[in-house]
């Protein structure tokens, strides 16, 4: 086979063998944090200010192990 191996022949350790399927984190959508809308008011203005934190959810993975539906 031209550039194709089959799977009895890839060598230990390859990603055939440590492959899980994840799930895109829903909280962060893979951005490994989340935005977070606070008011600050600089010189007597209000104003929205956003602050990004780790994503609690997926400990800032962008992922979480295996099939796992939003809830």
């Amino acid at each position: 086979m031209s550039g194709w191996q089959v799977m009895s022949e890839l060598p230990q350790g390859s990603a055939a063998h440590v492959y899980s399927p994840d799930t895109v984190c829903p909280s962060c959508r893979g951005n490994h944090e989340i935005s977070i809308s606070r008011l600050g008011v600089t010189e007597g203005v209000g104003s929205t200010m956003n602050l990004l934190q780790e994503c609690p959810q997926c400990d800032g993975d962008g992922r979480l192990t295996g099939f796992q539906p939003p809830m």
